[in-house]
């Protein structure tokens, strides 16, 4: 037991003084040994010193290359755009590694092999997920308490820790908020709503993660055009892990689609631009109801594939609303 907790310390000792290395290289004056402030300039190679060393050399230190007055401007806008976020370069640093360490962690559990598993896209199969996954979601994601993720409502640029988004949500946006109860432990946690045909935005606590119903609709005379989707309160590279299923149904027209969840820090356009979306046009007004049916789940597939680009839509009739709303 005692080797381990050494062997433990001694790893852990390794990585802090690997972390410490890469931000002296990238943040720290190779020649005064501070963090950059202010200008910063660099050589005809691109090697940065502080503004104030600049003035007492003519070469590198690290290539001997010459100084010809060039500006690190991406380095120097990069620096103030940390210190609008109120994020030190030490905690950017350990967030950019870790995150780059959490996508190899996911990658490899979405490549491991599953002994049996249910497809999200069937709807009536409500098998439980296989327990060892739902293990390996709770570490990548749950239990990852330190990390900050965007709060994705409606006027809100709060970005809470993990630890604290439940809490915040049903602090500052308890009327949007919804606490999602699955059949059985990691199971699909289904929603249901009716809402005016306007933009609109949902927060869902689930047992596996956070999630938000992302609702955005554009007016014309005669229809409206409506774009959805769920987005986790995730990194990008653990968005995968995560599944959606939407339907919309508005007076006569019906929409489904259903794909990975986005992570918290892709743009809304990119998504929209992309159609990695529900989109759709319907003979629709603000006054008219939206009737929104869906579910979110564990992605427990064998292979990824590449992300939805279509809507499946279609005309519908009553008998088809009060199935959507059962």
């Amino acid at each position: 037991m005692g080797t381990n907790a050494s062997t433990s310390s001694s790893t852990s000792t390794m990585a802090s003084s690997e972390n410490n290395s890469l931000f002296e290289r990238i943040f720290v004056c190779p020649i005064c040994f501070e963090k950059y402030s202010g200008n910063i300039m660099q050589c005809q190679s691109g090697h940065s010193v502080c503004e104030i060393c600049f003035r007492d050399v003519t070469q590198c230190p690290q290539c001997r290359g010459n100084f010809i007055g060039t500006r690190n401007y991406i380095m120097e806008d990069f620096i103030l755009e940390l210190g609008r976020m109120k994020i030190s370069p030490e905690k950017a640093m350990e967030a950019v590694l870790k995150c780059a360490k959490d996508q190899q962690m996911s990658s490899r559990v979405m490549s491991e092999p599953l002994r049996s598993f249910s497809t999200p896209e069937n709807d009536d199969n409500e098998t439980e997920t296989e327990e060892d996954f739902g293990i390996h979601v709770e570490e990548l994601i749950i239990n990852d308490l330190d990390r900050r993720t965007n709060c994705m409502m409606e006027n809100c640029d709060e970005r809470p820790e993990h630890s604290e988004i439940e809490q915040h949500l049903f602090t500052k946006h308890m009327d949007k908020t919804k606490r999602l109860r699955a059949s059985a432990y990691f199971s699909k946690s289904h929603f249901g709503m009716v809402i005016p045909c306007l933009p609109a935005r949902f927060a869902f606590i689930t047992e596996f993660g956070t999630f938000f119903l992302i609702i955005r609709t554009v007016q014309t005379s005669t229809s409206t055009k409506v774009s959805a989707w769920v987005q986790g309160a995730c990194e990008n590279s653990e968005a995968t892990l995560f599944y959606f299923w939407l339907t919309f149904h508005v007076n006569d027209s019906r929409a489904v689609f259903h794909d990975y969840v986005h992570g918290s820090g892709t743009p809304f356009n990119e998504i929209e631009g992309q159609n990695q979306c529900l989109m759709f046009c319907a003979e629709a007004q603000p006054f008219d109801r939206l009737f929104i049916k869906g579910y979110i789940c564990l992605n427990n597939r064998r292979v990824l594939h590449p992300r939805h680009t279509v809507t499946f839509t279609k005309k519908c009739d009553n008998s088809d609303l009060l199935h959507l709303c059962s």
